[in-house]
């Protein structure tokens, strides 16, 4: 068994926890708001912004601890969804043109 890797707390580390950190409450705080306050406009586009924002609090809370594996699960699936969607808006932009 391997040893316990431990937290990040000090140089880049910490600079990764904190900008995790601030995007954790950015999108929590969107996504609330978009669900509560228009949910009907794009539900599905807001469902993903509500699921982004859990997995920004997990990769913080991951990183944060030093849980190594549970950071590159959640940080891994963040850049799977971000080229997921971003090459949805390019090879099928007609499904992200109703938005606008």
């Amino acid at each position: 068994m391997s040893a316990p890797s431990r937290p990040r707390a000090s140089g880049i580390g910490r600079v990764l926890v904190a900008v995790y950190g601030v995007l954790a409450i950015a999108a929590l705080g969107r996504s609330t708001f978009q669900i509560i306050d228009r949910f009907d406009e794009a539900p599905i586009a807001f469902s993903l912004s509500a699921v982004a924002a859990v997995v920004y609090v997990l990769a913080t809370i991951a990183l944060a601890a030093g849980w190594d594996r549970l950071a590159w699960v959640t940080v891994s699936f963040e850049l799977a969804g971000v080229l997921l969607v971003g090459a949805l808006s390019v090879f099928a932009p007609r499904c992200s043109a109703s938005t606008r």
